[in-house]
């Protein structure tokens, strides 16, 4: 075999190689995306006054969450929307606000590059 029939097959596997990879890449920065999404929405829900959290049967709370566009993050979320409710006080702020609004937007640019990409792109980087 030549140098050039090799590399020529060895670029076939390699190229299947970096199709997974790019499809796993999506779904995990994908996954990552919705999760920031739903503690965003979360947290804004809260710092606004949208959704009480204190004093108030927990089924009442989900079930103001998910009126308000938390239920189809549900699937996504490791413990649904329980996990949500155990975020710390702290964290429910404006300034934890702005920071999800930046990590989100961070995700979004991630995202949105490695869609655009393709698997000879992610090889040659």
């Amino acid at each position: 075999e030549t140098p050039l029939e090799i590399m020529e097959e060895f670029f076939g596997a390699r190229y299947e190689g970096y199709e997974r990879r790019r499809a796993a890449l999506l779904e995990e920065v994908g996954e990552e995306l919705l999760n920031t999404e739903a503690r965003h929405l979360f947290c804004r829900l809260i710092v606004q006054g949208t959704v009480q959290l204190m004093n108030r049967p927990r089924h009442h709370v989900l079930s103001d969450l998910r009126a308000n566009g938390l239920e189809r993050f549900e699937p996504h979320l490791k413990r649904g929307l329980d996990s949500l409710l155990q975020t710390p006080v702290a964290a429910l702020s404006r300034e934890r606000l702005a920071a999800l609004d930046d990590e989100w937007e961070r995700r979004r640019q991630r995202h949105a590059q490695l869609e655009a990409s393709t698997p000879r792109q992610m090889w040659e980087e």
